[in-house]
């Protein structure tokens, strides 16, 4: 288009140009394809959440999965420090908490838990792997967290200068004591 056109040639141009797009309905087909393009946009947008929901709910028991793995993790490498237990002897402990979690109520990070507290009252990582389960049946019956039952048969044990080998005779008393007295296992402690 030329640079000089005056005005009243841009203004004729602009009628000119009105007056085609009137006529000829491109105005309607400009309006129906907005709103195609309005419908189709809604439609691809409650698609990508529909997608985004499915992905969450995906994704969900793998978070757990790592949640769980994490705190199993945490309470092993707790386990390994007070212990200050071998390598391969760490790995026996592990097989351990991971049987007793597959097999009982309690699981892998719970026994792991229960084993940190035997540790920390000066358990070898042989005499945990005796003693856990037996600490295992005196928790429930007593109505205490397997790690707080742990300390406290421990504590017992270690007071009496018993081997760890006698924890079931430890557990029986103290499971026979709390449930036959006002007592609570954390008060006998």
């Amino acid at each position: 288009m030329p640079q000089n056109i005056g005005y009243s040639d841009k203004y004729a141009a602009f009628s000119f140009l009105k007056m085609v797009v009137e006529e000829s309905g491109v105005e309607e087909k400009l309006e129906e394809v907005k709103d195609k393009l309005k419908t189709f946009s809604r439609t691809y947008f409650q698609i990508g959440q529909n997608w985004q929901s499915i992905g969450e709910r995906l994704a969900a028991p793998f978070q757990a999965a790592a949640k769980v793995f994490a705190d199993f993790d945490d309470q092993m490498r707790r386990v390994a420090a007070v212990t200050g237990s071998s390598t391969a002897n760490l790995q026996k402990m592990t097989d351990v908490a991971k049987q007793l979690g597959a097999s009982t109520r309690y699981s892998a990070s719970q026994v792991a838990g229960g084993m940190g507290a035997l540790g920390m009252m000066g358990f070898s990582s042989k005499e945990i792997n005796e003693a856990i389960s037996k600490v295992m049946d005196l928790a429930p019956v007593t109505g205490t967290e397997l790690a707080e039952a742990a300390s406290i048969a421990a504590n017992q044990l270690r007071v009496f200068r018993m081997d760890a080998s006698q924890m079931v005779n430890v557990a029986d008393i103290l499971a026979a004591t709390a449930n036959g007295s006002a007592q609570t296992l954390a008060d006998l402690g």
